[in-house]
């Protein structure tokens, strides 16, 4: 079983409550960024806490990204590093800057500008990372359509990891006049 990006330890304790220890060989993978969890586990295997990627790994998942199984051009692979770079070594950072890169015009000039914005939004060294988190989705809602843009601010009355029933959501949104019904 895989739990991935599990915050609340309450939680994790209700969780682990349905799981009997019956040493039959099964396993729990939980991934988090809370260090308190790591703890809160109780785990008999050692905790492994990953490191950012580097600079190559990150050009490696921005290349993939944007040119698939494609070479990227020579004139736009070095600030295409760049870019990679500008993201830290976060995976999140890199596919969301890159989903951006792939929506405008392959060129040195709309790349170079795509790089004069990263500071703005990615991580820098006097950054914590979450709030690089909130610079990613800044970055993510900037993006959007204005006319989708109070969708996704309606989302922020919801708590955190609630789980959010689509039709209902929908609804929501008709009766907000978000959206129209079709």
């Amino acid at each position: 079983l895989i739990l991935d990006d599990v915050w609340d330890s309450k939680a994790w304790r209700t969780i682990t409550n349905c799981f009997p220890d019956n040493n039959n060989g099964g396993m729990i993978l939980v991934t988090t960024r809370n260090d308190q969890m790591a703890y809160v586990s109780e785990s008999k295997e050692p905790h492994h806490k990953l490191s950012f990627m580097d600079k190559e790994r990150s050009w490696e998942l921005f290349h993939k990204e944007v040119f698939c199984r494609r070479n990227c051009p020579p004139e736009l692979e070095s600030i295409g590093r760049s870019i990679a770079k500008s993201c830290k070594g976060l995976p999140l950072a890199i596919k969301t800057i890159a989903g951006f890169v792939l929506k405008r015009e392959r060129s040195e000039d709309a790349w170079k500008e795509i790089m004069n914005l990263l500071p703005y939004w990615c991580v820098t060294e006097d950054k914590e990372s979450s709030e690089a988190m909130k610079g990613i989705l800044k970055f993510s809602y900037d993006d959007l359509p204005n006319k989708l843009k109070p969708c996704f601010l309606y989302l922020g009355i919801f708590p955190a990891d609630d789980e959010i029933r689509v039709r209902d959501l929908i609804h929501l949104w008709m009766a907000e006049g978000f959206i129209r019904s079709t």
